[in-house]
């Protein structure tokens, strides 16, 4: 409208009178119709909105691409994936990686429901999506239960969130996250940590990471503590080792996080309406925030890791113990036990068991 009045073009319609650009009359009556046309536009997508609002109150689906784990119409459960998502929560409760997950989804053939491969990432915005506990969000908030039924419970679903948001968690595979001990097994002589390194031949080794006091072969050493936690585990008695119900106190932490989520909510809605100034808001808004990163360090720390579940319940503990990720054995052995490599008997060369204690650490 503003190039035509430039140019004192006329607009012909195809349907109604030609405006001329040229004269008041024919400006006045363009933005007059302009008027109208945005007070439509802007009545329809209110009307839209209200109608999404209302949908997510009542607990519909949105629409859109279907979840993973659901039908077409985001209420029939799809049995096939649901039972992936019910195991990624439990993983992810006894310490698997989300690497460790989206490779077993591609292995079996679980694509994502636009036909794409897994990644951590993808895997991470299902585990975090509360529609998977039955709740119904809207703009990004819980507005309340949904009418599909849910695949885990809302203790499960909070639990794995908090761990999940815990910062020291970390996506990229270290050295540490790819083999058994690094970082667990100590060095008999100064106590330090070992790291894995490779001898000039290739092999791997667990090295003093201080001062370099021992050099073992990994392989061995691997071996052998896993064959001691699985006969551990074997054992009539093992369900002692199970760590004690913290759900009560997790309860108590999940509510002290929304809490002050509700808190920061506040702030939000005070900014907006002009009772809290820019500079109040932050001040408060970040001391809050190193709060909530605390509780769900706490909540994480709570029901992060019962390691130990999925072996100590298994008929076979040596298979269960294959099936696991890399980051799981490595959350069992933690739980276990203390493992120090010791200086091995001069002159030998084949591997002495003897040279590796292990300490079990009380239940």
């Amino acid at each position: 409208m503003e190039l035509c009045e430039r140019k004192a073009a006329t607009i012909a319609l195809v349907r109604g009178t030609d405006l001329d650009m040229s004269t008041p009359a024919g400006i006045l009556v363009a933005d007059v119709m302009g008027a109208t046309a945005r007070h439509e536009i802007k009545q329809k997508s209110d009307r839209q909105r209200r109608a999404q609002q209302q949908a997510a109150e009542q607990g519909k689906p949105a629409g859109g691409r279907r979840a993973f784990g659901y039908g077409s119409d985001g209420v029939t459960v799809n049995e096939a994936e649901a039972r992936h998502v019910r195991e990624a929560f439990a993983d992810v409760m006894h310490g698997a990686s989300l690497k460790g997950i989206a490779r077993r989804w591609n292995d079996a053939q679980a694509l994502t429901t636009a036909g794409n491969l897994w990644t951590h990432g993808t895997v991470r915005g299902v585990l975090k999506n509360p529609r998977y506990a039955g709740l119904r969000t809207y703009r990004g908030e819980v507005v309340g239960p949904a009418v599909w039924p849910a695949l885990i419970d809302e203790d499960t679903f909070e639990a794995v969130r908090a761990i999940l948001s815990v910062p020291e968690r970390r996506t990229t595979l270290t050295t540490a996250r790819k083999y058994l001990l690094p970082g667990l097994a100590l060095c008999w002589k100064c106590g330090s940590d070992c790291a894995t390194g490779h001898t000039r031949h290739g092999k791997r080794v667990y090295v003093c990471r201080a001062n370099k006091c021992i050099s073992r072969k990994a392989d061995d050493v691997d071996a052998l503590v896993e064959a001691v936690i699985v006969e551990r585990l074997s054992r009539p008695d093992a369900g002692d080792l199970l760590a004690t119900d913290n759900r009560d106190e997790l309860r108590e932490l999940q509510g002290k996080a929304a809490g002050i989520r509700q808190r920061l909510d506040d702030l939000a809605t005070g900014l907006e309406e002009g009772v809290l100034t820019l500079a109040a808001v932050r001040k408060s808004s970040e001391r809050l925030r190193n709060e909530l990163r605390r509780v769900e360090v706490e909540m994480a720390a709570t029901v992060h890791t019962d390691a130990l579940g999925p072996l100590v319940d298994a008929q076979d503990v040596a298979a269960a113990w294959s099936a696991l990720d890399v980051q799981q054995r490595r959350g069992a052995v933690d739980a276990l036990m203390r493992v120090t490599l010791l200086k091995p008997e001069t002159g030998r060369r084949d591997f002495d068991p003897a040279s590796v204690r292990i300490d079990w650490r009380a239940p």
